[in-house]
């Protein structure tokens, strides 16, 4: 049987990372956003961890 404190707690962490994500992506327009500069590879990083 599942811990549902365990269930619960993993399921706030992926919440969070699900907004923490939206909020990133929101000034992004395009790809060359990501891959222009070394900043946007650093947010595509961060993003991808997230994942």
């Amino acid at each position: 049987m599942y811990d549902s404190e365990l269930v619960l707690e993993i399921l706030r962490q992926i919440y969070q990372a699900a907004q923490t994500i939206l909020k990133r992506f929101q000034p992004v327009k395009t790809v060359s956003d990501f891959v222009d500069s070394p900043a946007g590879m650093e947010k595509l990083d961060s993003l991808c961890m997230l994942l």
